[in-house]
């Protein structure tokens, strides 16, 4: 389950109504470094270095993919988009400009995400069932119609985005998915994955994830999780989106929260079976704490 911190007024309440969220553009954070990160680009040799050992420890795969390999200008042509780091940086955040951005987070009961995003514990947090997996690099949700959407957690560091770390993992994870049914890796799969064409198509919308899920380390208390809404015939892809299912379990009131206000969302999200708790301040800890509750 994954959660959203909101203040009570009319805009989020028709959106929580409607099943509606809306997804941002990486210029509407509240942090200029935030979707915006430095990144730097490998030397040439270290990019073969890395190659090199990431093709090497490939397994049940075509030898002469393998040997493919062993030719400088294949290396050469595989390292082709990161001669230009500024070239990439455009093309990187030129890709990252049409992505829709939402944030979630995978705690409830965190006392600075009640002060900073539900007015100081006078609005309120909603758990949503949607399900994510940190095994993956990333996971593509079906909730919206015809949508891809992204799900990927956040990664905060103090230092720039290398950006070979990502195009190893892409490519890891790209030649893993070209494997047949039998798990083996064939050339002309292989070959496909880092032919010129298919790059020039993939990588940067691919890289875009990264570079939108990466965070200085002094958010980390944030515990993110962050759908994506990848662009459409290459044009933005935030507003107002409308889930094809409720996905709303529960609602958490913040212990500053009116009583006339708890009992409005009550009855706008009971007929849903939703599960509703209230915040409190124990005498016995120095944290917030939570108990079910129904509001006639």
């Amino acid at each position: 389950m994954l959660y959203r911190f909101s203040a009570f007024n009319s805009l989020n309440l028709d959106a929580i109504a409607n099943n509606s969220f809306f997804f941002s553009q990486r210029d509407q954070v509240n942090d200029p470094l935030d979707c915006n990160p430095p990144i730097t680009c490998p030397t040439y040799s270290e990019f073969r270095a890395r190659l090199k050992k990431l093709i090497g420890e490939l397994k049940n795969c075509s030898d002469e993919f393998i040997d493919l390999f062993q030719h400088e200008e294949v290396i050469e042509a595989t390292y082709s988009p990161f001669k230009d780091i500024a070239q990439l940086k455009g093309l990187l955040t030129q890709q990252a400009d049409n992505v829709g951005i939402l944030c979630f987070t995978k705690e409830y009961d965190n006392p600075l995400m009640w002060s900073h995003y539900a007015d100081g514990h006078r609005g309120f947090c909603i758990g949503y069932d949607i399900k994510y997996d940190d095994t993956h690099m990333w996971n593509e949700i079906n909730l919206f119609d015809n949508e891809c959407v992204l799900l990927r957690g956040v990664e905060y560091s103090s230092k720039p985005i290398d950006v070979v770390i990502m195009y190893m993992a892409l490519l890891h994870f790209m030649l893993r998915n070209a494997r047949n049914s039998s798990g083996f890796l064939e050339f002309d799969s292989a070959y496909k994955v880092l032919g010129f064409e298919n790059i020039s198509k993939v990588i940067f919308s691919h890289l875009s994830v990264f570079f939108l899920s990466h965070k200085h380390t002094s958010w980390n208390y944030e515990n993110e999780v962050r759908l994506l809404a990848m662009p459409r015939d290459n044009r933005s892809n935030s507003g107002l989106k409308q889930s094809k299912s409720s996905l709303l379990r529960k609602v958490y009131f913040g212990a500053k929260m009116p009583m006339s206000q708890k009992k409005t969302l009550t009855k706008l999200l009971s007929s849903n079976g939703t599960a509703f708790y209230e915040g409190y301040f124990s005498n016995e800890k120095l944290d917030v704490s939570f108990r079910s509750v129904h509001y006639d």
